[in-house]
């Protein structure tokens, strides 16, 4: 039974590791003391690593099956005209944005520039 327990508490600190990279912008510092305390440094690194990585993955695959299934009339506003003019479309733009987008987050704000 301990082994259930055990288990299952793995699988959903994996969840909650592949909720935390899906979405990107929450820091992984949150759910990984969490880890290490339980599983120890091999076993909870372990588990925050492969987290991370499925969960950028799934991301990235929400990204695009999104950008897919934009309607029309928003592809239209100002917002979406910024792709049409962007010299970097015809070689990876789509590519650019989605890794500006990820890292937009990791931007200092201007409170914190002098």
């Amino acid at each position: 039974m301990d082994w259930l327990l055990r288990f299952l508490e793995f699988v959903l600190l994996l969840i909650g590791n592949i909720a935390i990279g899906t979405l990107g912008f929450i820091p992984s510092i949150l759910i990984t003391p969490v880890n290490l305390d339980r599983f120890g440094l091999i076993g909870g690194s372990a588990l925050s690593i492969s987290g991370e990585i499925i969960g950028a993955l799934f991301g990235f695959w929400l990204y695009r099956y999104g950008t897919k299934h934009i309607p029309v009339a928003w592809q239209q506003s100002s917002w979406f005209r910024f792709s049409a003019i962007n010299p970097l479309q015809a070689y990876g733009g789509r590519c650019y944005r989605c890794a500006s987008c990820r890292l937009s987050h990791q931007a200092p704000s201007r409170q914190a520039l002098p």
